[in-house]
């Protein structure tokens, strides 16, 4: 039976996806730095869902998330994403 994190954990994987994808056609159709720096968040942000929701099914890949590698991520995705707000 599938734990309510785990369905979760699917829907946030399919959340950022579809945000990456808006946002790669969003930078196709103006290629604004800003827009790119989005783009580059959300794909680390969907590469990180990948990872932990295989996580799910293999401890190994666990362990190394939660050792601090998806601290890490997290603190990539907010560097590009205040880049974009910093940015002019």
């Amino acid at each position: 039976m599938l734990e309510i994190s785990n369905i979760l954990g699917l829907w946030v994987l399919i959340f950022s996806l579809f945000l990456f994808i808006i946002s790669m056609f969003a930078y196709l159709r103006n290629t604004s730095k800003r827009i790119f720096f989005v783009t580059i968040a959300f794909a680390i942000f969907f590469i990180k869902g990948i990872i932990l929701f295989y996580g799910i099914f293999n401890q190994n890949v666990n362990n190394i998330i939660s050792s601090g590698f998806g601290i890490f991520l997290d603190f990539i995705i907010l560097t590009f994403l205040i880049a974009t707000i910093i940015r002019k």
